[in-house]
């Protein structure tokens, strides 16, 4: 990303967040389980689309206290209402995996310099449903998840090449040590407005599908899919993000950490580095399957 281009993070002096720092604090957050942040952590998510029946309206708010995260939601489709409560619990080591909650996470950390290194095991009611291994450093972040049950293994990395951020996911199934999926995603800064950026998605499916312009989109090409606008207020921003293809519209509320930690425990930030670019393309992750109390997904 233009990569966390003027980005301050010092108690008393304002905050500017480009759209791109955002779309990666808010990653970097999330599918580090809320065990870290960058200097901003979610701290709520909206979201409404129009469907068939009528319009779809969902909330919900996350609850930090000592080694716990707690999830509140809200869902009203028509004049269907739910609503739910769940708890994640944070543990040191696998000896204090009880089973008496429905989630627990054992987070293992090591920082080296301006890089976390980060595991993650998730358990469902005492059963270790998957592992988490991170690099976590400041203009990026590598993810790689293995699903417990059924041997799933996903790769997910996400890094800066210029002022552009690319993700690529590849997924192995079975344990196999060949990959039989591939996904990529780009997000493209808005060259007049540093608070908007498109994300680009490679079609790789069969047939085409139809762009915001209604042209056919062919397997193997690219095509916008998503738009993100930043609005910044004074604890925070609220990262916007518009589906174009049903203009579904959500909104992740991100709030400003003190910079260095929070309350579970966050890396330092070091002087910001440009890794080196490892290619040119981008995707969304599938470490999703874990019941973290919430993950978004992109």
């Amino acid at each position: 990303m233009k990569r966390f281009v003027a980005l301050c993070f010092l108690v008393g002096y304002a905050h500017a967040v480009t759209c791109i720092d955002a779309v990666l604090m808010e990653r970097k957050n999330v599918l580090a389980g809320y065990a870290v942040d960058d200097g901003a952590y979610l701290d709520s998510v909206y979201y409404r689309m129009d469907v068939s029946d009528g319009e779809i309206v969902f909330k919900e708010k996350l609850v930090r206290s000592g080694d716990k995260i707690t999830a509140s939601w809200f869902k009203k489709r028509g004049d269907e209402i739910r609503e739910n409560t769940s708890t994640a619990f944070y543990r040191k080591s696998e000896s204090e995996v009880d089973g008496s909650v429905e989630s627990e996470v054992i987070v293992h950390k090591d920082q080296e310099k301006d890089t976390l290194f980060l595991n993650l095991t998730y358990y469902q009611s005492g059963k270790k449903t998957s592992d988490d291994q991170l690099k976590y450093y400041p203009h990026g972040l590598l993810l790689d998840y293995t699903d417990a049950e059924d041997g799933y293994r996903g790769v997910t990395d996400f890094y800066m090449q210029n002022d552009t951020l690319f993700q690529i996911h590849v997924g192995y199934e079975d344990g196999s040590a060949t990959p039989d999926t591939s996904e990529y995603h780009i997000y493209v800064p808005d060259q007049t407005d540093p608070h908007k950026c498109d994300l680009w998605f490679r079609h790789d499916g069969i047939g085409s599908v139809t762009d915001i312009d209604g042209h056919d989109v062919q397997a193997g090409e690219f095509y916008k899919n998503y738009g993100f606008t930043v609005v910044e207020n004074e604890g925070g921003f609220v990262l916007k993000r518009l589906r174009y293809h049903d203009l579904r519209i959500d909104e992740y509320y991100m709030i400003y950490s003190d910079g260095s930690t929070t309350a579970i425990g966050g890396p330092n930030h070091a002087k910001m580095r440009v890794p080196k670019a490892r290619g040119s393309f981008d995707v969304k992750g599938r470490s999703v399957n874990k019941k973290i109390p919430y993950r978004v997904i992109f």
